[in-house]
């Protein structure tokens, strides 16, 4: 699993967001992404007892972006809660029958 660098700006409680991550550094030369095996939203730091509920939707894959939606306050799980960071993992297939994960995290903070 790799860290792509860099954390997404802080999500709003309320809203909801699709968060992508480009896996065009990992792939080779010619490698496209075939599907979508997972995503993940876990509890970097911080106390949320059902992360995963947040995912709203399945994963979308454009070229070599893979996007999921985050749900706000009307999502399954409701919004993200305010002081918690999050960890978004996807797991993806490809054509060299390669599985490659790439990481980051969502920091939530309230937005006055």
């Amino acid at each position: 699993m790799s860290y792509v660098g860099r954390d997404f700006d802080p999500a709003h409680p309320t809203e909801s967001e699709v968060f992508s991550l480009d896996f065009v550094n990992v792939l080779q030369s010619g490698e496209t992404i075939k599907s979508v095996s997972s995503v993940s939203l876990t509890v970097f730091q911080g106390t949320d007892v059902d992360p995963a509920s947040h995912l709203s939707g399945s994963p979308n894959i454009f070229g070599t972006i893979v996007s999921q939606r985050i749900g706000g306050a009307g999502a399954p799980g409701g919004g993200l809660i305010v002081g918690v960071t999050y960890t978004i993992a996807y797991t993806v297939f490809t054509s060299l029958t390669n599985i490659i994960t790439l990481y980051s995290r969502i920091p939530c903070r309230a937005i006055n």
